[in-house]
């Protein structure tokens, strides 16, 4: 039995230390928000960001590669303005305006993490025809800018620094509106 709880401890241990915090969790916030705005879940969204909010202050930076730490340093304050304005927000309108800005933030330090799972989406009715993007996991479009109105107006954008987990598959734009 004791070998057993060593075994397990050790596991565990070696299984922390390599998952480390890194930018994973502010992603997976972010996937959060961009999820619960695709549902127009406004109630949902707030808590996203603000767990979104919570998942930036705490990035320990001595996990990140220098490139990485470069990214997140010239994106933070930006990053945390915009998600502080989404959970504020008073409307899902004015959370999705300032989901643009969070969205910005996120592609920029998509450049250099490769966050495992995420896709570039675009949508180009999106604020009156200017067009909009947002990262997102899966294959299929969830517009968070419209949700249900238009829950797949948009198409998948392959940046050649998100192919790295794409096992070679090429679609560089599968257009939907």
């Amino acid at each position: 039995m004791m070998r057993k709880v060593i075994c397990s401890l050790l596991v565990f241990a070696a299984v922390t230390v390599l998952a480390g915090p890194g930018l994973d969790p502010v992603f997976t916030e972010y996937g959060n928000l961009q999820s619960a705005l695709a549902s127009d879940n406004f109630d949902n969204a707030r808590k996203a960001a603000g767990a979104m909010k919570d998942a930036i202050a705490h990035v320990d930076t001595k996990t990140l590669s220098a490139e990485e730490k470069k990214a997140w340093q010239s994106t933070e304050k930006n990053l945390s303005t915009a998600t502080a304005a989404v959970q504020g927000a008073s409307e899902i309108g004015a959370a999705r305006t300032s989901f643009e800005d969070v969205s910005k933030a996120l592609i920029a330090l998509a450049e250099v993490a490769s966050p495992d799972g995420f896709a570039r989406f675009r949508c180009p009715m999106a604020f009156n025809n200017k067009g909009a993007d947002w990262l997102q996991k899966g294959d299929t479009v969830n517009n968070p800018y419209f949700g249900a109105s238009m829950l797949r107006c948009g198409f998948k954008v392959r940046p050649e620094h998100l192919k790295k987990k794409d096992h070679g598959h090429d679609h560089d734009h599968d257009h939907k509106h």
